[in-house]
């Protein structure tokens, strides 16, 4: 009999454990929320997420079909190899169209506070000798692109290595023909809110990348970020004959 009590009790405690962290997880901190809105000082730093979409995997749950056919058919990121054709830059054509799809994510209040930006650069001018992606540090790195691929987010462009730059004043949803801006997942972390946006930009090659290896930061805010989760690069993304 008392083998069945405590059966019976240990089920109760589980079942009122589960139903209190579903309760947590579903309920929205209303002082933190607020707390979040009115800080004028309070760091964005770390508070929102920039990234390139690389496949379906990227953003979680996201439903079938959401993603466009053809975006970042760039070269492949996060690898030293480029001696295999898979490797090397993509070449386009002035002129071309080409797919650049990003996703922002981070707490609703920060993401208010930031916007939307597309570099496109060339070789850094912060690197020298012949060109490369090296420092002029002691203990640098072993190769050019070892270099490029250890900054694809510590690293901001200089503005006078910049070709071209693509803004929107605001992280909200819009649909144009340009920049295309979509909320796709919602949530709460801690019982802040916090919103997941996919971020398309239709990119037509300009004259002024032609000959041009090209380089790609996505940023949501202005300045030198180069410390924050918010600026990302795609390093020597694609050559333009």
């Amino acid at each position: 009999m008392k083998s069945i009590i405590k059966k019976y009790l240990v089920t109760i405690a589980v079942a009122t454990a589960i139903v209190s962290c579903t309760k947590n997880n579903d309920a929205i901190d209303v002082a933190a929320n607020t707390a979040n809105t009115a800080a004028t000082t309070f760091s964005l730093n770390n508070r929102v997420l920039a990234a390139f979409v690389i496949d379906s995997s990227s953003i979680p749950g996201l439903p079938a079909g959401t993603l466009p056919a053809g975006y970042n058919k760039f070269r492949k990121q996060l690898t030293y190899d480029t001696i295999a054709s898979a490797n090397k830059p993509k070449v386009y054509n002035v002129g071309d169209t080409v797919i650049v799809l990003a996703y922002v994510k981070g707490d609703d209040n920060a993401i208010g506070k930031r916007n939307i930006n597309f570099k496109f650069f060339g070789i850094p001018t912060f690197y020298t000798s012949s060109g490369n992606w090296i420092k002029v540090t002691t203990n640098p790195p072993q190769s050019p692109i070892q270099a490029a691929e250890d900054s694809i987010r510590g690293f901001a462009p200089r503005s006078i290595d910049v070709f071209s730059t693509v803004s929107r004043p605001a992280i909200a949803e819009i649909t144009d023909t340009l920049v295309s801006i979509k909320k796709v997942g919602t949530g709460q972390v801690n019982g802040i809110n916090n919103t997941t946006y996919l971020v398309q930009l239709n990119y037509i090659i300009p004259v002024e990348l032609s000959g041009k290896l090209t380089s790609i930061n996505f940023a949501v805010g202005t300045g030198n970020l180069k410390n924050d989760l918010g600026n990302v690069n795609w390093n020597y993304a694609f050559k333009v004959r």
